[in-house]
């Protein structure tokens, strides 16, 4: 073996020790991978605002380890504004394994609109790797905490308008809270019928429309972004007291044509307006409907005899109810959600007395300030209002 063959054997060697050459018997290393640190949480009131009322100003946010490594918690509470406290801290602290969790709560006790955040830190036990996590809160001023504005318009609610439904409700009052209007006198008038409707309000009603079912002693109207918010209080009974499911006019449906159309100008004779969009609804006792639906004001009426058996039944129990729906118009794109509260005689007329005397409905839930209005299915449909507006309106509504 000569001189050059050796030399290409020692360097071939020496290439395969140092990993150079390539081919089958190239060998490659990278350092390794860092863990991952992850923290997740979810909260108990799926990410509402907070309002200030009984069983609404609080939630717990439950954070979980969800990375292979084991972490040490640490809470940052410095983003809270005024009026939010953590009432309970178990992450402070906490060595959390994967998948363990621990919990933060916090409330808020003021009665306007904040907003603030924790920060929530993990480290991992090596000390080498570090993760964090902002919980965003928000605090909203109730939408029941304003003084009411009685009805002034072109009905007469301390006439036969009451009394027609029990003697006993003479001098009642309607009242309306927010951003609520009322029609134009002589709007919605056919022939020598008309709409007894004081409040410009999604309402429940029979296609041939039905003059207790216009009975409204409070409607409430917020909005935030595109969407508007009806908390709408209605008799709950037909004057028959019955309704008839074979018949056609007893058909009932959610009527939003009092938000389409003013009834003087259009939605009258040689001037209907149409329109049509995405309905969802479900009542209190469980019923649901979801489908497009097309509708029209037209010669002062309301069309068509569009029907859910489900609203027909509530109508026929003589007890409290409600229905939650919304509704997006495919036109223009605006959402509307309402709570109906479908009220008994007993309770309406709970309901018209407490009014007159309480300007501010903002503790209609407490039984020392409405001790009348304790009724199970009434206080569910106004925690329900509070909390549709608590989940879509985070920073607040008008």
């Amino acid at each position: 073996m000569n001189m050059k063959s050796i030399w290409i054997i020692l360097l071939s060697l020496f290439l395969y020790a140092c990993g150079g050459g390539g081919g089958d018997g190239s060998k490659e290393t990278s350092s390794p991978s860092s863990p991952s640190t992850t923290l997740t949480y979810q909260s108990s009131n799926q990410g509402r605002a907070l309002i200030n009322v009984a069983g609404l100003s609080e939630t717990t946010f439950t954070i979980e380890n969800s990375s292979s490594a084991q972490l040490t918690i640490t809470t940052e509470t410095s983003g809270l504004a005024a009026g939010f406290s953590v009432t309970n801290n178990q992450c402070q602290g906490a060595n959390l394994a994967t998948s363990d969790t621990c919990q933060i709560t916090v409330q808020y006790q003021r009665d306007e609109n904040s907003q603030g955040s924790i920060t929530v830190s993990g480290i991992a036990q090596n000390g080498n790797h570090r993760t964090t996590l902002d919980l965003p809160v928000f605090g909203i001023v109730d939408p029941f905490n304003n003084n009411t504005e009685e009805y002034s318009g072109h009905i007469d609610p301390t006439s036969a308008f009451c009394s027609v439904i029990d003697p006993t409700l003479v001098n009642c009052h309607l009242y309306k809270l927010g951003q609520v209007t009322s029609p134009e006198q002589d709007a919605w008038r056919t022939g020598s019928a008309s709409y007894p409707l004081a409040f410009n309000a999604p309402l429940i009603q029979t296609y041939f429309p039905d003059q207790f079912l216009f009975m409204t002693p409070l409607v409430a109207k917020h909005s935030c972004s595109s969407a508007e918010f009806y908390f709408v209080a209605q008799y709950g009974s037909t004057v028959s007291g019955a309704i008839d499911t074979n018949n056609q006019e007893d058909n009932v449906f959610i009527k939003y044509h009092p938000l389409m159309a003013n009834g003087l100008t259009n939605g009258v004779a040689g001037n209907a307006v149409n329109f049509s969009g995405r309905l969802n609804l479900s009542t209190s006792s469980g019923d649901s409907f979801a489908d497009n639906i097309t509708q029209s004001a037209h010669d002062s009426v309301w069309s068509g005899p569009s029907n859910v058996a489900g609203l027909q039944q509530l109508l026929n129990t003589n007890t409290n109810t409600y229905v939650t729906s919304s509704y997006k118009d495919s036109n223009n794109g605006k959402a509307v959600y309402t709570v109906n509260s479908l009220l008994n005689k007993d309770d309406l007329q709970a309901l018209l007395t407490y009014l007159q005397t309480n300007p501010n409905p903002h503790e209609i839930e407490t039984p020392a300030d409405a001790p009348d209005l304790q009724e199970p299915a009434f206080q569910a449909s106004v925690r329900q209002y509070r909390e549709i507006i608590a989940q879509h309106c985070l920073t607040g509504f008008n």
